[in-house]
C-alpha cells in the first residue's frame, strides 16, 4: 500500500492541529485508545490496510502511542513477506537476511553519503524499499545516522516522524545515548519523538533521562509521555527520584566499562549545540567516565544530596588521569606519544578537580574505590589526601578509609596509604597503625630492588629462598598454589619467577608453558629450584625450556653465587630502568626520613628501628632518588649497619654523584656523633676523601662530620 498525497496532507494537517495543543487531554487519550482497539480488530480480520489507517490516526493524536508504532513496523514485515511469496525461496531468504543483517563492525561516518541515503529513505513511499533502506542504513552507518534522524523526529508530517522513530528503534541500544541528549531539546515535538523512540527501544538505560524530563518538564504532555515511557520499560523505577536514578547510572557508567559501549562505532559523546545533535570523538579509555560526567551534570540541576555526585565526579576524574597515565606509559610509537603529550594539560586539569574536594569527600572517594576494587583510583585519592594536607601539621586522628587502605590487597594502595599517614604523623595509634612501617619497608625493598614471585608449598623452602634472595636485593613474595600463582604472575609485574620442581595444583612444566603463553609473563626469567641430587635430572627434564629463559638451580646454592652467577647475568643486558618502581622506593625513603626528622624519630608513634634493615638494603641501589633520602634517614636514626655502605659511597668518588656523597657523608657524621677516637679508620678515610674534594659542599659536610664525631684534626694529618 502507498499513501496518496491527499492522505499525507490530511495526516499532516491533523498532526499540526494536535501538536498545537498544550497536552493530550483525557478525552483525546480515550479517542487514541478507541482507535488502537479498532486497529487491532481490523488486524484480526486480516484487514492490514484498514488497521494501518487506524493506527496512523492514533499516532497523529499521540506520537508516543507504542502499540501504533509497533504495528506499523510489523505492517512493513507483513507486506514484505507477502511480496516475497511471489519469489522463489532462495531469493526470499536472501532478502530477509539483507534486511536484518547487523554484524558487529566499525561503522562508516561519511556525512554526504549518510545525507544522501537518508533523503532516499524519507522520500520513498514504497514499503519494501523503506524497510530495506532502514536496515541497510543501520548496518552500514549505525549511530552516525542519529543527527540526520534527529532533524526529522520532530517534523510536522507524521510519516516522516514515524520513519525517524523506526530508524532510531532499529539502532536499538546504540540510539539510547543520542536520544537521551535529544530530551534536552527546546522543541517539544522533537522531545516527544525522542520519548517515543526510547519507549519503542525499551532499554533501561534511558530511564534516568526520562525521569528527569518527567520531573522537570514544563509541558504536561511531555511529562506524561516520559512517565508513560518509564512505565513501559520498567514501572518500578517510577518510584525513584530523577536525581537518585541519574547518580546510580553515573556510578554504573564509571564502574562498568562495558555498559552501553558496543563495538559498532568509534567512541563518541553525544550532545546538543544550538539545537543540533552532534558527537565528539573521545578516547575509548575515557568514554564511560565522560558519560558518567554528562549524567552527573544533568543531576546537578536537580534537588538532592550532592555528596555522592561529587564523590563520583571526582572518582571519574581520577580514573581518567590513571587511565591516561597508563596508556601513555604503554604507548610505543612516537605519533601516539605526541598525541598523548598534547592532551596532558587538559588531563592535568581534570586530575586537579580532586584537589577541590574537602578531605571528608576525598576520603569518600577512597572508600568507594576500595569497595569497587578500583586500586588506581584509590591510589589517586590517597595521593591527593597527602598533597593537600598541611605540611608539618600533626593529625589528631586518621580517617577510617585511610586506615582501611593500609591492609588493602593491592600493594600500591597499601604503600600510598602508609605514605599518607607518615606525613600526617598522627599523635596516637589507630586501626591498622601497625601496618604503616611494614608497608613503607615493602615499598623500599620491593621497588628499590627487584621483585620475585616464589611458588613453594613448603615453608622451609620459602624461607630458604627468601633469605638467599636478600643478598641479591630481590624481594620474594610466595604463593603456594600454582593456579593462584599463575593469576598473581599475570596480574602484578615481577622481575623473576622461582618455582619448585613440585608445584601444587599443576605440573611445573604445565605452569611454565602457561606462563610462556601469556604476553605478560612471556619474557620473565624463571628459576626452578631442586635438591642437589636432582639437578642433573631436572636440567634434562626442562631442557626444552632452556631457550625460553628457564634455568635449574640447587637449594644449596650459596647466596653470593646465586647473585653473581645466576641473577645478575639475567639482567645485565636489560635496559629496564624501573623508573616508576625506583620513584616509589624514593618516596618511601622520603616518608621514613620525614618521620625520623621528628626529634630523631622519638616524636612519633611508629617504631622506626624496624626500618633499619630496609634502609641498609636500598643503599646498594644505583639510583640517587632512593639513596639520598635513605642516607638522610639512616643518619638521623644513627643506623650503625648502614655505615659500611655509606663509606663506600663516599670513597667511590666520581663513580657516585656529589649529591649522594654529600648525603652519605652527612649521615656518617650523625652515626659517629661524639665517638672521638672510637670512630673507625674507614670513617676517617671517608672524611679525608670529602675534605680533599674539589666540591665545596662535600668539603663543607666533611668538615662538619669531623666536628660532629669529635675527631681530633691531628688524626686527619696522619
Amino acid at each position: 500500500m502507498r499513501l496518496t498525497r491527499s492522505a499525507c496532507v490530511w495526516i499532516a494537517t491533523l498532526m499540526v492541529t494536535v501538536l498545537a495543543a498544550t497536552s493530550v487531554d483525557a478525552q483525546s487519550r480515550g479517542e487514541v485508545q478507541s482507535l488502537l482497539e479498532e486497529g487491532h480488530s481490523l488486524f484480526a480480520k486480516n484487514d492490514l490496510d484498514g488497521a494501518k489507517s487506524k493506527f496512523e490516526q492514533a499516532l497523529a493524536m499521540d506520537i508516543t502511542a507504542d502499540e501504533a508504532l509497533q504495528f506499523l513496523e510489523k505492517y512493513g514485515y507483513h507486506k514484505i513477506v507477502a511480496m516475497s511469496r511471489d519469489e522463489d525461496l532462495g531469493k526470499a531468504m536472501a532478502r530477509v537476511a539483507e534486511l536484518v543483517h547487523t554484524e558487529t563492525r566499525r561503522r562508516e561516518r561519511d556525512a554526504d553519503a549518510i545525507t544522501q541515503q537518508l533523503d532516499a529513505y524519507f522520500s520513498t513511499d514504497d514499503m519494501e524499499e523503506e524497510m530495506r533502506l532502514r536496515y541497510t542504513l543501520a548496518n552500514q552507518y549505525g549511530a552516525y545516522l542519529a543527527p540526520g534522524l534527529a532533524e526529522r523526529i520532530g517534523a510536522s508530517e507524521l510519516t516522516v516522524r514515524v520513519k525517524a522513530i523506526h530508524g532510531f528503534a532499529v539502532l536499538s541500544a546504540d540510539a539510547v545515548m543520542p536520544l537521551c541528549a535529544l530530551l534536552h531539546h527546546e522543541d517539544g515535538s522533537t522531545v516527544l519523538g525522542a520519548i517515543a523512540a526510547l519507549k519503542a527501544i525499551k532499554n533501561p538505560a534511558a530511564i534516568p533521562a526520562l525521569k528527569r524530563v518527567a520531573e522537570t518538564g514544563t509541558d504536561a504532555e511531555i511529562q506524561r509521555a516520559a512517565s508513560g515511557a518509564i512505565a513501559a520499560i520498567n514501572p518500578q523505577e517510577n518510584s525513584k527520584s530523577a536525581y537518585e536514578l541519574l547518580v546510580q547510572q553515573a556510578e554504573r557508567f564509571y564502574l562498568d566499562s562495558r555498559y552501553m559501549h558496543l563495538t559498532h562505532h568509534d567512541p563518541v559523546i553525544w550532545s546538543l549545540t544550538d539545537g543540533k545533535l552532534g558527537y565528539t570523538d573521545v578516547h575509548a579509555w575515557a568514554l564511560n567516565e565522560l558519560r558518567a560526567e554528562q549524567v552527573l551534570d544533568a543531576a546537578s540541576d536537580l534537588p538532592g544530596d550532592d555528596t555522592m555526585a561529587q564523590i563520583l565526579h571526582t572518582s571519574a576524574s581520577l580514573a581518567q588521569w590513571a587511565e591516561y597515565s597508563a596508556v601513555r606509559q604503554r604507548a610505543q610509537d612516537e605519533a601516539s606519544q605526541n598525541e598523548l603529550r598534547i592532551e596532558e594539560p587538559k588531563m592535568r586539569s581534570i586530575r586537579n578537580r580532586a584537589r577541590m574536594l574537602s578531605n571528608q569527600n576525598i576520603a569518600g572517594v577512597l572508600a568507594q574505590a576500595m569497595t569497587h576494587d578500583r586500586p588506581l583510583v584509590a591510589i589517586g585519592a590517597l595521593e591527593v589526601m597527602r598533597e593537600v594536607y598541611p605540611a608539618g601539621k600533626r593529625a589528631a586522628s586518621i580517617e577510617g578509609p585511610l586506615s582501611q587502605a593500609l591492609t588493602y590487597d593491592h600493594r600500591g594502595v597499601r604503600f600510598a596509604a602508609a605514605e599518607c599517614v607518615a606525613y600526617r604523623n598522627p599523635s596516637s595509634s589507630f586501626a591498622n597503625s601497625d601496618r604503616v612501617i611494614p608497608n613503607l619497608n615493602e615499598a623500599l625493598v620491593e621497588a628499590g630492588g627487584r621483585v620475585a614471585l616464589t611458588v613453594f608449598s613448603d615453608q622451609e623452602n620459602q624461607n630458604n629462598a627468601k633469605e638467599k634472595l636478600r643478598a641479591s636485593n630481590v624481594a620474594a613474595f610466595n604463593i603456594a598454589g600454582s593456579l593462584d600463582a599463575l593469576h598473581a604472575a599475570q596480574s602484578y609485574p615481577h622481575d623473576l619467577i622461582i618455582l619448585s620442581s613440585k608445584t601444587e595444583g599443576m605440573l611445573t612444566s604445565d605452569l611454565i608453558a602457561r606462563l610462556r603463553a601469556d604476553y605478560r609473563t612471556k619474557s620473565v626469567p624463571i628459576l626452578i629450584v631442586v635438591d642437589n641430587s636432582e639437578v642433573v635430572a631436572a636440567k634434562a627434564d626442562y631442557q626444552g625450556f632452556a631457550d625460553d629463559g628457564v634455568q635449574v638451580v640447587s637449594y644449596s646454592v650459596d647466596p653470593i653465587r646465586l647473585r653473581n652467577d645466576v641473577i645478575n647475568p639475567l639482567f645485565e643486558s636489560s635496559d629496564d630502568a624501573r623508573s616508576r618502581d625506583i620513584a616509589i622506593a624514593g618516596r618511601a625513603a622520603e616518608a621514613i626520613a620525614t618521620l625520623a626528622s621528628h626529634d630523631a624519630g622519638r616524636d612519633t608513634i611508629f617504631d622506626l628501628t624496624a626500618c633499619e634493615r630496609s634502609l641498609v638494603s636500598v643503599l646498594e641501589n644505583r639510583s640517587d632518588e632512593v639513596r639520598i633520602p635513605a642516607s638522610r634517614a639512616a643518619g638521623i636514626l644513627a643506623v650503625k649497619a648502614a655505615e659500611p655502605l655509606l663509606i663506600d659511597i663516599v670513597l667511590q668518588g666520581d663513580a657516585n654523584s656529589v649529591d649522594v656523597r654529600v648525603a652519605a657523608m652527612d649521615a656518617l657524621g650523625k652515626i659517629n656523633y661524639g665517638k672521638g677516637e672510637g670512630a673507625s679508620a674507614q670513617f676517617v678515610e671517608a672524611v679525608k676523601a670529602a675534605l680533599s674534594s674539589e666540591d665545596a659542599r662535600l668539603e663543607k659536610v666533611g668538615a662538619e662530620s669531623v666536628g660532629s664525631a669529635n675527631i681530633s684534626p691531628a688524626v686527619l694529618k696522619n
